[in-house]
């Protein structure tokens, strides 16, 4: 689900994303990771009976311009552990999105795993995106 004001802007970068978990090696990066509680992620979906690229339907996109998170120009996307609502930071996901697709389908990745439960510091957001981009590709 997209809201209205980001609905054509990210569709790319959501179906470059769906594309690349359709791929079961882009799957497995649910394996590299744990919620807080310490359950791997591929087990925390498969409890909810979702595929990922259909869990990632699921989700919430919406236009976090707005949140405190968005005014640091550095920070693309922002979500909370378990939420099922990610805010795109739109002026700087737009600018990354035009120079990178691939790269920007791999933030929307991220981004899910967060929703899934995993938390960040540990691991790194750095380290997420490497491991996103070494599972699905650039």
């Amino acid at each position: 689900m997209i809201d209205r004001r980001l609905d054509r802007s990210l569709r790319p970068s959501l179906e470059e994303a769906v594309r690349k978990l359709g791929d079961s090696r882009c799957q497995q990066v649910l394996e590299d990771f744990a919620d807080r509680s310490g359950q791997r992620l591929d087990v925390r979906l498969a409890s909810d009976g979702m595929s990922l690229p259909s869990y990632l339907g699921s989700v919430v996109f919406s236009d976090g311009r707005g949140t405190r998170p968005c005014f640091d120009r550095q920070v693309l996307a922002w979500t909370t552990p378990g939420s099922r609502s990610v805010s795109i930071c739109w002026d700087q996901f737009a600018a990354h999105q035009r120079a990178n697709a691939g790269d920007a389908a791999n933030l929307i990745i991220h981004e899910a795993l967060h929703t899934l439960g995993l938390a960040e510091n540990p691991p790194d957001a750095r380290e997420i995106t490497a491991q996103v981009a070494a599972r699905c590709g650039r």
